[in-house]
């Protein structure tokens, strides 16, 4: 056997073959359509420009948040809230099941999230660059 990098066109035949019977089995149906991601960006503004900012993906019936942030200077005043809401809004409107997110585990973040009604699914001990994580979650 031999195993070689190859541009994603390459295998793109083999694919959409192998998983057909896969989907059907798991999902009941072929779609290839249900597996294409949305991405979205959103900004909350205020008169001095932008104070807050989320960026999150939708694939599979899945809201998938991995940035999510807010000024130094403008925390603590409902921005990250309201951010998150919208958030949320959006998965809701698009057919969404359910929000992930990564977080720092047992941190500030952490704590926001829980008190969004987001509950921890795990511990990834070591993960990005060798830190504790936790994956979140929060069914809609």
């Amino acid at each position: 056997m031999e195993i070689l990098e190859v541009g994603r066109q390459e295998i793109e035949g083999f694919l959409d073959r192998e998983w057909k019977p896969v989907d059907e089995r798991i999902f009941g149906r072929y779609d290839p359509a249900m597996w294409d991601v949305q991405r979205y960006a959103l900004a909350a503004y205020e008169d001095e420009g932008i104070v807050g900012a989320a960026v999150f993906k939708i694939e599979a019936g899945l809201g998938k948040l991995s940035q999510i942030i807010t000024a130094g200077h403008h925390r603590e005043h409902g921005i990250g809230s309201a951010l998150l809401a919208r958030v949320e809004e959006v998965c809701r409107r698009e057919g969404c099941h359910k929000i992930g997110l990564k977080t720092y585990l047992n941190s500030q973040a952490q704590r926001f999230y829980e008190n969004q009604g987001y509950v921890v699914e795990g511990v990834l001990r070591r993960d990005l660059h060798g830190v504790d994580m936790c994956q979140m979650c929060k069914f809609l």
